[in-house]
């Protein structure tokens, strides 16, 4: 007789649940190994001791020893082994196993193709080799869109390779990230965040850069990763309030002093200036070697008032974040910290303020300073009405704070309440007028 017959008479007798139980078995354990466990009526319960000579019921559940089943079937009327009885009933079994080595050899022959095609670069080949073992984040972004779409996985390792091989910072240029993609791709949109080339390729830069600073909102970091690679966005999206620099040098002129940084001090100006003009500057020079950086908008602005009367040789370099750094914000502070400048930071006493002034006091080291941000400065601003309760998540952030932003976060956290830089104008203007 058949297996086919088998099934069907097993099906009859009320025992499909034995097989489809078996079936999802062996499919797990790879073979005939172990039991299934399942809950049988007192018929059916017959009938399996009928085919098995004696079944075993243990809490309410009989427990089938696949082995047990497929000699049981054997020694039956029907001759034929378990796995042919459920191949019979439900097709060609594939076990989890098996599943998993089509599915590793399918992986390794797609890595292969698409490897394969990548440009015979040094760092493209370093890349992928660390996509091929799992290694980095770009392997794991991979390893994710084949699953769902190998095709699309292909084109943007491609894509991705290809611009690797041909970043404009290796030969010393500047780039805007649209028309970089239109000559690679065909599409100046293939790199956009939203597209899967343009996710990829920023795990490879974040790989080949480094991360940007924590504390960048997403899409600064993202321009910030960009420069680093001598692409961008846009030259003007990105920018950062600066006044009386004590000056600049010009890239597109070697060793000649920037005229609009001249022209801006000598009026008492302030400059938004963007990423784009960043790039053109080769350095930055602040008076006296410090630069005081300050988190609000309106607090730079009642200190340039302040400091308008002042003969332009003794107007303090002043720089405005708007919060978070931008990446020209970065840009611009990294061309003062290479002359040596001293970085003195004051914000908001809060767990933005101080996050702010952790990241550049990692990022500056020796070159950073505090400016009227310590506990006690908390504490002149906390007095009076105003102040915002700190959230139990705040007050936990500032706790874990440590290094020379760890008293300041600890007496906020004590205090309970936020307080605000605009509280110290007045002690702030005298700093500046004194130095």
């Amino acid at each position: 007789m058949s297996a086919r017959e088998a099934f069907a008479a097993m099906r009859e007798a009320g025992l499909e649940p034995v097989l489809a139980a078996a079936r999802q078995k062996v499919y797990e354990a790879d073979g005939l190994r172990g039991r299934v466990r399942l809950t049988l009526g007192a018929a059916q319960l017959d009938e399996l001791a009928n085919l098995l000579g004696r079944v075993s019921v243990r809490d309410g559940q009989v427990l089938v020893p696949l082995q047990d089943l497929d000699a049981a079937l054997t020694r039956s009327r029907f001759r034929t082994g378990l796995l042919d009885v459920l191949e019979a009933g439900y097709g060609p079994i594939v076990t989890r196993r098996q599943e998993r080595e089509a599915a590793a050899s399918r992986w390794a022959s797609w890595l292969k193709q698409v490897g394969d095609a990548l440009p015979p670069v040094d760092g493209v080949r370093a890349w992928f080799e660390r996509v091929v073992a799992g290694e980095s984040p770009s392997a794991r972004w991979v390893r994710r869109v084949y699953r769902t779409d190998a095709e699309q996985a292909a084109r943007a390792v491609a894509a991705v390779g290809t611009a690797l091989a041909r970043l404009p910072v290796d030969r010393g240029e500047h780039e805007l990230l649209a028309v970089f993609a239109a000559s690679l791709a065909g599409d100046p949109h293939a790199f956009d965040e939203k597209e899967p080339a343009g996710a990829l390729l920023e795990h490879a830069l974040r790989e080949r850069f480094g991360p940007p600073p924590e504390e960048l909102r997403p899409h600064e970091a993202r321009a910030f990763l960009l420069d680093q690679a001598g692409l961008g966005a846009d030259q003007v999206s990105s920018t950062v309030l600066v006044a009386h620099l004590a000056g600049a040098r010009w890239a597109p002129a070697p060793g000649a002093s920037h005229p609009m940084v001249a022209a801006m001090t000598a009026c008492t100006g302030a400059w938004a200036v963007t990423l784009g003009e960043l790039r053109r500057w080769s350095a930055a020079r602040a008076h006296r070697g410090r630069a005081y950086v300050v988190e609000n908008p309106p607090v730079f602005e009642w200190l340039l008032r302040r400091l308008a009367g002042a003969p332009p040789e003794r107007r303090a370099t002043l720089i405005c974040t708007g919060g978070f750094l931008s990446a020209a914000g970065f840009r611009l502070l990294d061309l003062l910290a290479a002359e040596g400048t001293e970085i003195w930071y004051g914000g908001d006493f809060d767990r933005s303020g101080i996050t702010i002034a952790v990241g550049l006091a990692a990022r500056y080291g020796g070159l950073f300073r505090l400016w009227r941000f310590g506990p006690e400065d908390y504490r002149a601003a906390a007095l009076g009405p105003g102040g915002q309760p700190l959230s139990e998540a705040d007050r936990a952030a500032l706790l874990s704070v440590t290094g020379p932003l760890a008293p300041t976060a600890r007496a906020v956290a004590t205090g309970g309440v936020t307080a605000y830089q605009e509280r110290l104008v007045e002690v702030l203007a005298q700093d500046l007028m004194e130095q």
